[in-house]
């Protein structure tokens, strides 16, 4: 090294993977080799949804790190996106049983949906004590500014792709989803609403469209248990009265700390990073082919 050094073969020493690490363009003067997309910048200046029930019912898919540097043993994730219905956790169930007892994180981006299957979605992701992130999944050959873009499936049915900050969003029911994480991310920018749920035996409702079964301070006691046995902090209810209505309360990042609807301030992105399968064990998400 010295020789190559001395004869000015190199000017300096770095694996050459870190030339593609996003830390290179989070500075204040990013790296020559960055570019940012004109639909990326017009997704940061997009206010958040208000409400939570637009958009395609929830999907999942089954990402691998396309990321330079970490084959052949890549970190894997699921990818839920869309709206949470009756049907959602049915099809999660789909999902675990293709993966079996691979303990792959789930990434999630959601305008809500229906509070009693994200419940149940919860309940599931607390017993495999799975990861849950709120984020975006970038897929090879897709541009940000189209979310149903993926790319094709290899022959394990992975799509490939990276996990990237868009100022992302987990609404209403999906913080019910959040909250089953075992270990609970989101990233600074991304919009974390809530408002006053209710569920009534196995149908779920926004409370402003019907009476609330508790007079004392509208919350369904099966919202409480469910949030009481995840570990979230009952101030959670408090903020979610704030809602306007037929609109969303905007969590801030010190109430979404202090609910402990995260239970980390580590960034999403970084479930993708190869060096989480560098370690010795390698995080439990990282499969190798």
């Amino acid at each position: 090294t010295q020789e190559m050094t001395s004869i000015n073969l190199v000017t300096g020493f770095m694996a050459s993977n870190t030339l593609v690490d996003t830390a290179l363009c989070k500075t204040s003067q990013p790296a020559g080799n960055c570019k940012v997309e004109e639909d990326f910048l017009a997704g940061l200046k997009a206010s958040p949804p208000q409400r939570s029930t637009y958009g395609s019912p929830m999907t999942f898919t089954l990402a691998r790190s396309s990321m330079a540097g970490c084959e052949p043993n890549c970190p894997e994730w699921i990818f839920a996106d869309g709206v949470i219905t009756a049907e959602t956790p049915r099809l999660l169930d789909k999902v675990f049983k293709k993966i079996g007892s691979r303990k792959l994180p789930i990434v999630i981006r959601s305008d809500g949906g229906d509070p009693a299957a994200a419940m149940a979605m919860g309940r599931k992701i607390r017993e495999r004590k799975l990861i849950v992130a709120v984020g975006t999944t970038l897929f090879a050959g897709c541009s940000i500014g189209k979310a149903d873009c993926r790319s094709k499936p290899d022959k394990n049915g992975r799509s490939g792709g990276a996990l990237v900050n868009n100022k992302d969003y987990c609404n209403s029911a999906c913080t019910l989803v959040l909250a089953g994480g075992a270990i609970r991310l989101t990233n600074y920018r991304d919009g974390i609403g809530v408002e006053t749920l209710m569920v009534t035996g196995g149908e779920a409702k926004t409370s402003k469209a019907s009476s609330a079964p508790d007079k004392k301070d509208g919350v369904s006691p099966k919202l409480r248990d469910y949030l009481d046995d995840m570990g979230i902090d009952p101030a959670l209810f408090t903020l979610m009265a704030k809602a306007p209505p037929q609109r969303l309360y905007n969590l801030s990042f010190p109430e979404i700390k202090a609910t402990k609807l995260i239970s980390h301030t580590r960034a999403t992105a970084d479930l993708a990073n190869a060096l989480s399968c560098a370690t010795n064990p390698p995080a439990d998400y990282c499969v190798k082919r």
